[in-house]
Order: structure tokens, then C-alpha cells, then sequence
């Protein structure tokens, strides 16, 4: 089995266990990572594909400007393409995750008019590259929800730039976008900001 394919049998199970998790309800979220084998070719999954049938197949391959590769053009790859496009090209990672859980729903909703989520004092912070202590904050930025994915990224783009660290992102009413260097990474970051999203709704309830 070579690097590709070995890629490709990880991420389609993390995949099925985001889709357990119940973060990706319906046909919904999308995933992508760099081809081990070729860096300049991202696999994106595959668009309207319930996540708990998700298999090795589902993913195309594409440029790192979105274009499918002449072999996939027949298939269709996720409307949110634009998104894990302008993300290589601002962070470099090697792995992108995108869910919508409540949580991610929930709390995009109700920290959206602050333009952000801030998560301080937690021990899990250091489940997040580069954070030591619990004596630390994150700020996870909440951007406007749209349909049209090429003004999204024109008015996205910005906002992460302003942030001297993010490591995730909130779309208002719709999920969350994380990433990583690696799929553990990116699975770890995933874990860790549902691990915060469930805390701070918990607080809500108590406070």
C-alpha cells in the first residue's frame, strides 16, 4: 500500500468517526488533505455523500486552485471547494476538516454578533500547537453564513489574516472549520474545540 492510499484509508475512517460522533448530520461537512505522493494535488471528498457510507472512492483529486483533475471532472466535489482553497493557500496545512455539529451550530449563533469565541483558562488549551499552559487564550473567529462561496472567501480571507493564531473558525449557523499538519493533528484540534464548544454551552446552562 503506498502513502496515498494509506491516506486515504485514514481519513475515510475518521470520516465515519466524525459521522458517529453526529457532526456531520445528513450529506453534510466536508473533508480534504495533500496528496502525500504529490504535493501539488489535494483529494477533496466527493459532493452529497452520506458520511457513514463515505468510502476510499469518494475522493477526488484536484490542483490547489480547486480544478478537478481531468480524470474526476465528471464528479462534483464539495460546494465549499473555495474554502479548502483559500485555506492551503493562507495556512499550508495538510489536512482540513469541516463539521456541523449543534455545538458548532449553536454557539456560532450566539457569540456572532462579537465576531468571536474566546476560549481561556481551559487544560485542554494545550491540546492546540504552541499553548504550554492553561493560562492561555484562543480566540476562534465567528464569520458571516453565504451561499455564494467566491465572496465568502473575499470577505473570509481578512478576517483570518487579523488573527495572529487561529486555528479553527466558526461559519455563523453552519459549523466549523479546523485543520492541521497532519490527520492525527487535525483530529486532535477537531476533538479539542468540541471538548471547549461543549464546555462553554454547559456554562451557558449554569450561568
Amino acid at each position: 500500500m503506498n502513502n496515498l492510499e494509506f491516506s486515504k484509508n485514514e481519513m475515510t475512517n475518521l470520516v465515519h468517526w466524525i459521522n458517529n460522533k453526529g457532526w456531520s448530520p445528513a450529506t453534510s461537512t466536508n473533508y480534504s488533505f495533500v496528496n502525500p505522493e504529490n504535493q501539488s494535488t489535494v483529494l477533496i471528498s466527493r459532493s452529497g455523500v452520506d458520511k457513514g457510507n463515505f468510502q476510499n472512492i469518494d475522493w477526488l483529486q484536484m490542483n490547489r486552485a480547486g480544478r478537478l483533475l481531468p480524470e474526476f471532472e465528471h464528479e462534483k466535489s464539495s460546494a465549499e471547494t473555495a474554502i479548502h482553497v483559500m485555506l492551503y493557500e493562507l495556512l499550508n496545512p495538510k489536512v482540513i476538516l469541516h463539521t456541523h455539529s449543534v455545538l458548532d451550530t449553536i454557539l456560532s449563533r450566539k457569540f456572532a454578533a462579537n465576531g468571536n469565541l474566546k476560549l481561556e483558562g481551559y487544560e485542554v488549551l494545550k491540546g492546540l500547537p504552541g499553548i504550554k499552559t492553561h493560562d492561555s487564550s484562543v480566540v476562534v473567529p465567528i464569520v458571516p453564513n453565504a451561499q455564494d462561496m467566491d465572496n465568502f472567501v473575499k470577505e473570509t480571507q481578512p478576517i483570518l489574516i487579523e488573527y495572529d493564531r487561529v486555528f479553527g473558525f466558526l461559519i455563523e449557523s453552519h459549523g466549523l472549520y479546523t485543520w492541521g499538519n497532519s490527520i492525527s493533528e487535525a483530529k486532535r484540534h477537531l476533538e479539542v474545540f468540541q471538548f471547549f464548544f461543549e464546555c462553554e454551552f454547559q456554562l451557558s446552562l449554569l450561568f
